[in-house]
């Protein structure tokens, strides 16, 4: 393995990380930063296109009682197995499962299916789709 794609392959689970982490501590706007600017947010209420469609989807979740801090207990994002495949110069692709964890239950779990991108020197999703296997907190969520 060439010292760039073990390179690129940390900073794509340190993006990963800092995904769930920020969702974790209700950071919308560092949720949106691993994200490019032209990135499709794709999950079962529909597609978001943009980094600002994505904030705005984090800030609205993030306000309602679904995630907001102090309003239920917190939640926890796991990443469990994963699989990032190095493209072309400058593209990667993945796959990541997760579960959500909260009070000790799990309350969510699927697949990050993720295309990456390098933006200026830093990787950034460029597509994600959220496959929910589980997720026991469907119906509590703010219409869109």
């Amino acid at each position: 393995m060439e010292d760039y794609e073990v390179q690129a392959r940390h900073a794509v689970a340190d993006l990963c990380a800092t995904y769930t982490m920020s969702a974790d501590r209700g950071k919308a706007n560092e949720i949106a930063e691993v994200f490019a600017e032209d990135a499709v947010f794709d999950v079962e209420s529909g597609q978001l296109e943009g980094r600002e469609a994505i904030r705005k989807f984090f800030s609205d979740l993030i306000a309602s009682a679904v995630l907001s801090p102090g309003k239920q207990s917190p939640a926890r994002h796991h990443l469990t197995t994963s699989q990032v495949k190095m493209n072309e110069c400058g593209h990667a692709s993945g796959r990541t499962y997760f579960i959500v964890v909260r009070d000790g239950a799990i309350i969510q779990c699927g697949i990050y299916v993720d295309r990456y991108r390098l933006v200026d020197g830093e990787w950034k999703i460029s597509y994600r789709q959220v496959r929910m296997e589980l997720d026991l907190l469907a119906g509590q969520y703010a219409p869109r």
